[in-house]
Protein backbone atom coordinates (compact mmCIF):
# COMPACT_ATOMS: atom_id res chain seq x y z
CA UNK A 1 0.00 0.00 0.00
CA UNK A 2 2.65 2.01 0.67
CA UNK A 3 3.98 1.86 -2.71
CA UNK A 4 0.65 2.89 -4.30
CA UNK A 5 0.38 5.55 -2.09
CA UNK A 6 3.80 7.12 -2.72
CA UNK A 7 3.18 6.66 -6.86
CA UNK A 8 -0.19 8.53 -5.91
CA UNK A 9 1.30 11.31 -4.15
CA UNK A 10 3.95 11.60 -6.76
CA UNK A 11 1.30 11.55 -10.03
CA UNK A 12 -0.60 14.45 -8.36
CA UNK A 13 2.74 16.33 -7.78
CA UNK A 14 3.50 16.51 -11.06
CA UNK A 15 -0.04 18.08 -11.66
CA UNK A 16 0.60 20.87 -9.40
CA UNK A 17 -1.59 19.25 -7.15
CA UNK A 18 -1.21 17.86 -2.86
CA UNK A 19 -3.55 15.32 -1.76
CA UNK A 20 -5.24 16.52 1.48
CA UNK A 21 -5.98 14.36 4.12
CA UNK A 22 -9.70 13.09 3.23
CA UNK A 23 -8.79 12.49 -0.14
CA UNK A 24 -5.85 10.32 0.30
CA UNK A 25 -8.34 8.60 2.98
CA UNK A 26 -10.57 7.91 -0.41
CA UNK A 27 -7.91 6.84 -2.40
CA UNK A 28 -6.41 4.64 -0.02
CA UNK A 29 -9.92 2.86 0.66
CA UNK A 30 -9.97 2.71 -3.21
CA UNK A 31 -7.31 0.46 -3.31
CA UNK A 32 -8.20 -1.64 -0.38
CA UNK A 33 -11.38 -2.42 -1.63
CA UNK A 34 -10.39 -3.66 -5.12
CA UNK A 35 -8.11 -6.69 -5.96
CA UNK A 36 -5.51 -5.03 -8.22
CA UNK A 37 -1.86 -5.61 -7.03
CA UNK A 38 0.39 -2.84 -6.17
CA UNK A 39 1.97 -3.34 -9.09
CA UNK A 40 -0.20 -2.93 -11.49
CA UNK A 41 -1.15 0.56 -9.55
CA UNK A 42 2.02 1.35 -10.30
CA UNK A 43 2.14 0.73 -14.05
CA UNK A 44 -1.24 2.74 -14.28
CA UNK A 45 0.07 5.49 -12.25
CA UNK A 46 2.84 5.53 -14.29
CA UNK A 47 1.13 5.55 -17.93
CA UNK A 48 -1.24 7.76 -16.53
CA UNK A 49 1.21 11.17 -17.87
CA UNK A 50 0.65 9.91 -21.45
CA UNK A 51 -3.39 10.20 -21.03
CA UNK A 52 -3.95 12.82 -18.57
CA UNK A 53 -4.48 16.19 -18.55
CA UNK A 54 -5.35 17.02 -14.87
CA UNK A 55 -4.55 15.23 -11.82
CA UNK A 56 -6.13 11.97 -11.93
CA UNK A 57 -10.09 10.54 -10.70
CA UNK A 58 -10.88 7.30 -9.71
CA UNK A 59 -12.84 6.73 -12.42
CA UNK A 60 -10.09 6.83 -14.82
CA UNK A 61 -7.56 5.30 -12.55
CA UNK A 62 -9.66 1.88 -12.13
CA UNK A 63 -10.83 2.12 -15.83
CA UNK A 64 -6.95 1.75 -16.78
CA UNK A 65 -6.79 -0.61 -13.71
CA UNK A 66 -9.05 -3.12 -15.67
CA UNK A 67 -7.02 -2.51 -18.61
CA UNK A 68 -3.93 -3.04 -17.24
CA UNK A 69 -5.16 -6.55 -15.77
CA UNK A 70 -6.83 -7.47 -19.19
CA UNK A 71 -3.62 -6.49 -21.09
CA UNK A 72 -1.21 -8.52 -18.36
CA UNK A 73 -3.76 -11.18 -18.32
CA UNK A 74 -3.49 -12.08 -22.04
CA UNK A 75 0.34 -11.63 -21.63
CA UNK A 76 1.56 -14.00 -19.49
CA UNK A 77 -0.53 -17.42 -19.72
CA UNK A 78 -0.32 -19.67 -16.15
CA UNK A 79 2.34 -22.27 -16.02
CA UNK A 80 1.44 -25.61 -17.09
CA UNK A 81 1.55 -27.90 -13.99
CA UNK A 82 4.95 -30.49 -14.01
CA UNK A 83 3.84 -33.86 -15.23
CA UNK A 84 6.33 -36.90 -15.45
CA UNK A 85 5.74 -40.58 -16.81
CA UNK A 86 7.77 -41.94 -13.55
CA UNK A 87 5.71 -45.00 -12.40
CA UNK A 88 4.29 -44.43 -8.87
CA UNK A 89 6.47 -47.08 -6.92
CA UNK A 90 9.87 -45.51 -8.46
CA UNK A 91 8.51 -42.07 -7.60
CA UNK A 92 7.92 -42.66 -4.43
CA UNK A 93 11.07 -44.53 -3.58
CA UNK A 94 13.01 -41.60 -4.68
CA UNK A 95 11.19 -39.04 -2.51
CA UNK A 96 11.44 -41.39 0.49
CA UNK A 97 15.67 -42.11 -0.17
CA UNK A 98 16.38 -38.18 -1.29
CA UNK A 99 15.95 -36.47 2.03
CA UNK A 100 17.80 -39.33 4.22
CA UNK A 101 20.31 -39.55 1.98
CA UNK A 102 21.17 -35.55 1.73
CA UNK A 103 19.41 -34.42 4.40
CA UNK A 104 17.36 -31.89 2.66
CA UNK A 105 13.00 -32.10 2.29
CA UNK A 106 11.67 -32.14 -0.92
CA UNK A 107 9.48 -29.22 -2.11
CA UNK A 108 6.20 -30.04 -1.94
CA UNK A 109 4.53 -33.37 -0.73
CA UNK A 110 7.58 -35.47 -0.56
CA UNK A 111 6.81 -37.24 3.04
CA UNK A 112 6.69 -40.82 2.12
CA UNK A 113 5.62 -43.58 5.53
CA UNK A 114 6.59 -47.55 5.02
CA UNK A 115 5.05 -49.41 6.37
CA UNK A 116 8.38 -51.58 7.29
CA UNK A 117 11.99 -52.56 6.98
CA UNK A 118 11.41 -54.99 3.68
CA UNK A 119 9.37 -51.91 2.08
CA UNK A 120 12.66 -49.73 3.12
CA UNK A 121 14.83 -52.45 1.47
CA UNK A 122 12.97 -52.54 -1.96
CA UNK A 123 12.49 -48.85 -1.85
CA UNK A 124 16.73 -48.61 -1.49
CA UNK A 125 16.93 -51.08 -4.58
CA UNK A 126 14.69 -49.21 -6.72
CA UNK A 127 16.65 -45.95 -6.27
CA UNK A 128 19.66 -47.91 -6.79
CA UNK A 129 18.78 -49.48 -9.97
CA UNK A 130 17.74 -46.42 -11.51
CA UNK A 131 20.75 -44.45 -10.73
CA UNK A 132 22.22 -47.37 -12.64
CA UNK A 133 20.09 -47.70 -15.22
CA UNK A 134 20.39 -43.88 -15.81
CA UNK A 135 24.20 -43.71 -15.42
CA UNK A 136 23.99 -41.26 -12.76
CA UNK A 137 26.06 -43.01 -9.82
CA UNK A 138 25.85 -39.35 -7.61
CA UNK A 139 22.27 -39.72 -7.04
CA UNK A 140 23.42 -42.27 -4.39
CA UNK A 141 26.02 -42.04 -2.01
CA UNK A 142 28.92 -44.34 -1.36
CA UNK A 143 27.19 -45.73 1.90
CA UNK A 144 24.23 -46.79 0.36
CA UNK A 145 25.15 -47.96 -2.89
CA UNK A 146 24.18 -51.64 -3.29
CA UNK A 147 26.90 -54.41 -4.36
CA UNK A 148 23.92 -56.14 -5.95
CA UNK A 149 23.81 -53.11 -8.22
CA UNK A 150 26.92 -51.56 -8.55
CA UNK A 151 29.44 -54.61 -8.38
Amino acid sequence: MGDVVFALKYCFEFYGKTLDRQQLQVWQNIVRSNSYTSIQWQAVLKSYFHVGKFAPKPPEILALLAEERERTATRAPAPKPITTNCPDYISDAWRYWIPKFWGKALPGPSTIVIDGPEREEEFLMTVNREAKRTNNPDAIPDTHKLKEVWG
